[in-house]
């Protein structure tokens, strides 16, 4: 006769009874889902695309495909990547595998929005774009010969540049995006804004040539040409009238006050020559070479207009003693200041501004009085 009881030796403990009947009602695992990895693919894959493309994307490598014939109108470049002219018509009649265009050495952000705009699709182009993708899009529009698909939006985008100019913003970019797409008087007021309201530093850390950006040739070397000039121009005001005082055969006071105590002129002298030297050294302007003045042109115009309030008298009967005002001959040498915009940028742009038939009105050339910012705040 069967029992269902164990044998006193085998029975089971309480705990060992309570660990089974835990290990029993436990569900068994499920495998982890399986995520499926992130794509761009749809979004460089347009309709009837025969024409396969790569692009990065958001640090991905990305395939997808475009319409050939599509591609062939919109750039010269595009169509000798398709239809090379080197090859003979019967091999190009004859089967072959599927063609491809690699932009992967491309911003993939940018090629994007040309291959949108290539295959119709007007609804995702931006009104407004950052100076930084627009500088991109003025790469890919130099590189590719494709500027003529961006005239439609080309005012709004320089527009918004304009309503958002600020001298320490970018200047690099913002003189390839004007050089690139015609707009000759945006690109002369960057370049002239640059020449006189940064600093050295500011040119050094901005003007300097980088790698990952790129300008117009000889702009860099003919700001700080001139802008060397107008400062040594500058200092010599002061400078030149220094040397007056410090004449070996000099025997006439520069002491307006007629007086027959040469002492007293003699002091006069010294007095106005000995406090124009310490405002210009506490400013480090006296004896210096323009290459290492660190304050902008518009800076050192005003530090000069402005020595003749800040010279200190013998009594108030020598106020007309204090050295002239520098004011006239200041504003001369700013005012026939060469321009920095080179003939050959000039040719560029014509021939730019030609192609899309770019109109500079005032609507997108120089930047508002009353917007243009050249302060660091």
């Amino acid at each position: 006769m069967a029992h269902n009881t164990l044998p006193p030796s085998l029975e089971l403990s309480e705990a060992a009874k309570k660990q089974i009947s835990t290990v029993a009602k436990r569900k068994p695992a499920l495998a982890p889902a399986t995520i499926a990895p992130k794509t761009f693919d749809h979004l460089f894959t347009f309709n009837d695309g025969d024409v396969r493309i790569k692009v990065k994307y958001q640090d991905e490598e990305v395939v997808g495909s475009v319409v050939s014939h599509a591609m062939v109108m919109a750039s010269p470049v595009w169509r000798k990547f398709i239809f090379p002219p080197w090859v003979p018509d019967s091999a190009a009649a004859a089967p072959t595998k599927q063609k491809e265009i690699d932009f992967s050495g491309d911003n993939g952000e940018a090629i994007l929005l040309l291959l949108r705009i290539v295959h119709f699709q007007f609804t995702k182009v931006p009104t407004e774009l950052s100076l930084s993708r627009l500088y991109e899009i003025a790469l890919l529009c130099e590189q590719y010969d494709c500027h003529s698909l961006v005239k439609p939006w080309l005012k709004d985008w320089l527009i918004y540049q304009k309503s958002r100019y600020v001298v320490y913003a970018r200047p690099l970019h913002l003189f390839y995006v004007s050089w690139a797409f015609g707009s000759s008087e945006l690109f002369s007021t960057v370049a002239k804004d640059t020449l006189l309201c940064l600093e050295r530093y500011d040119l050094e850390a901005r003007l300097a040539p980088t790698s990952d950006v790129t300008i117009p040739e000889g702009i860099i070397e003919s700001i700080t040409a001139i802008r060397e000039k107008a400062i040594k121009q500058i200092l010599e005001l002061p400078h030149n009238f220094a040397t007056k005082f410090m004449k070996e055969s000099q025997l006439e006071y520069k002491c307006k006050v007629s007086t027959e105590d040469p002492s007293l002129r003699h002091s006069c002298d010294s007095l106005t020559y000995g406090s124009m030297i310490t405002r210009l050294n506490d400013d480090r302007f006296w004896q210096t070479s323009p290459n290492d003045v660190v304050d902008s042109v518009q800076e050192l115009a005003y530090t000069v207009k402005c020595l003749h309030r800040n010279m200190n008298t013998l009594n108030d009967d020598h106020e007309q003693c204090r050295i002239p005002s520098f004011t006239a001959e200041v504003d001369a040498i700013l005012k026939n200041l060469p321009d920095p915009v080179l003939d050959s940028h000039r040719r560029h742009m014509e021939g730019r501004a030609a192609q899309l038939a770019f109109s500079e009105d005032s609507d997108i050339g120089a930047p508002d009085a009353k917007r243009r910012k050249i302060s660091k705040s």
